[in-house]
């Protein structure tokens, strides 16, 4: 009985098989590989939404779990193209000479493409940047939130907003861009960046003791150590070794025409710019109404009327000019 079951199962299927062939125009042969090709693309589907689901269940951080997940799509893709050659062609022989007639044409047509394909490798392999890193490259700056094989996507910061905080647009970067523009990464460092403000005032203020309270006010606010695991980035030890002004808090003074100059230089986290200097900030200008050490120096414009005929004696505000007199300037 199952020898009779599975020889009319496959009558039929063998009849199903041949009326597919005379609906679609196609041979025995052909329709068998493309039924095979549509099986690979439905098993590879279902191998990517399995990786994607366990490294959701495995991986807690969202940047290593979308590492994880894009590799592994990579990889199951790559399987499936082999595969697919391996149908349709059987083997690599056939393959390989019918590219070779095509190539120095298509080599021309795909020349960005190819420059682009070449740029994920170099991303892939070398890693200037990750996903998470934030960087700029070229004009554009931003957090890398994902990298595929012919671009990568940048969450933008900057531009017209101030402090490096996120714009809301998001920016697609075609990878060939890693070849040509110079890239910026500040992930990859201590996970600290060194900011500056300015603060000016008038040469009858206390600078000494302004310059106190400013480093007081940075000790509490600003980083002076080094972030530890993740937050530290994979060059944090070379940084250490050549940084040779550490991360203390410091003021630096330069007299200019209109007051001294005092400069606050201090670390904050990569992502805490705007942040921390809107605390610095709040605290200065408390400093300020309560120490008298603070006189904030500003642009200011004196006018001096002056006779044409007696530039010598300026004339008092209270002093008018007569019509009757010459004319005055000022």
């Amino acid at each position: 009985m199952i020898l009779i079951a599975a020889a009319t199962h496959n009558k039929k299927f063998e009849e199903a098989h041949a009326w597919l062939c005379d609906q679609l125009g196609l041979e025995a042969a052909q329709l068998t590989r493309l039924l095979l090709t549509l099986l690979l693309f439905a098993v590879a589907f279902l191998a990517r939404r399995l990786v994607q689901s366990i490294a959701k269940r495995r991986i807690g951080d969202p940047a290593k779990r979308a590492v994880v997940s894009k590799t592994g799509e990579r990889v199951i893709n790559v399987f499936a193209l082999f595969i697919v050659i391996h149908i349709w062609f059987g083997g690599f022989s056939s393959l390989i000479q019918n590219i070779g007639i095509l190539s120095a044409g298509l080599a021309i047509a795909l020349q960005e493409p190819l420059t682009h394909l070449a740029g994920w490798l170099f991303l892939t392999i070398r890693q200037p940047f990750v996903v998470g890193d934030r960087i700029q490259i070229g004009q554009l700056k931003g957090d890398v939130i994902d990298i595929r094989l012919f671009q990568f996507t940048l969450l933008e910061v900057g531009e017209w907003v101030h402090g490096e905080q996120p714009t809301g647009r998001v920016i697609h970067v075609p990878n060939g861009t890693v070849f040509k523009q110079p890239q910026s990464n500040y992930s990859q460092g201590n996970g600290l960046l060194h900011d500056e403000l300015q603060v000016c005032l008038s040469y009858e203020s206390d600078w000494r003791r302004a310059r106190e309270i400013m480093l007081d006010i940075a000790r509490r606010h600003a980083s002076q150590e080094v972030p530890r695991g993740d937050d530290a980035g994979r060059h944090a030890d070379l940084i250490a070794e050549h940084d040779h002004e550490g991360l203390a808090p410091s003021v630096w003074i330069v007299p200019i025409e209109r007051g001294i100059t005092l400069t606050l230089r201090y670390c904050c986290p990569l992502r805490q710019r705007r942040l921390v200097s809107q605390r610095l900030w709040e605290d200065i200008l408390i400093a300020a109404e309560k120490e008298a050490a603070f006189e904030f120096a500003y642009p200011t414009t004196r006018i001096v009327h002056r006779r044409k005929d007696d530039r010598s004696n300026p004339v008092s505000d209270s002093e008018q000019p007569d019509p009757d007199e010459e004319k005055w300037e000022r």
